[in-house]
């Protein structure tokens, strides 16, 4: 799932990725990084605002310091809800990949010391509801170290967990 992109007619042609979005004031607001195949002249870049954090964590730890939760999720969507009789309409559904070794929660990760399982919906963080946004777009937002607060559906029930964000292993 692709959010926060900037769409854009811009020519961007092979070679130029990371090259910069410029508004009509010459001002950077993007840094080009994708096209869409088989259309014309169609674009996307990410923000500005969201490569100014990575470049401040370069300069600041010498790589891009991310935080982590530990779980892997599908959204709820109208098709999920509905094929697998979820009694909420949102909210980021815990669970596994496709295969074996993919597993819901990371072993020791801070979801997994909060005690979030398998099949568990994590509806909000600090109030903030998964909907409009993905699990992975409010985490983005966050900082390691950061306390959060989690509700998550448990087992039919709604469960507040706070929960410190560790760095992306």
């Amino acid at each position: 799932r692709y959010e926060n992109y900037i769409q854009t007619d811009a020519s961007i042609n092979p070679g130029n990725s990371g090259g910069p979005l410029l508004n009509i004031n010459g001002e950077v607001v993007g840094v080009n990084v994708a096209t869409s195949r088989g259309a014309d002249n169609i674009g996307f870049a990410l923000p500005a605002h969201v490569v100014k954090g990575v470049v401040e964590s370069v300069k600041e730890n010498g790589k891009i310091v991310r935080p982590f939760l530990g779980v892997r999720y599908t959204m709820i969507t109208p098709q999920l809800q509905e094929k697998n009789n979820i009694s909420v309409d949102y909210g980021a559904l815990v669970a596994r990949g496709e295969s074996k070794d993919e597993l819901a929660v990371m072993p020791g990760s801070p979801a997994d010391l909060a005690g979030i399982v398998e099949n568990d919906i994590i509806l909000s963080i600090d109030g903030e509801k998964l909907q409009e946004k993905d699990l992975a777009t409010i985490l983005r937002s966050k900082k390691v170290g950061d306390v959060i607060k989690v509700m998550v559906l448990h087992k039919g029930e709604e469960v507040e967990k706070e929960i410190k964000l560790e760095e992306m292993p």
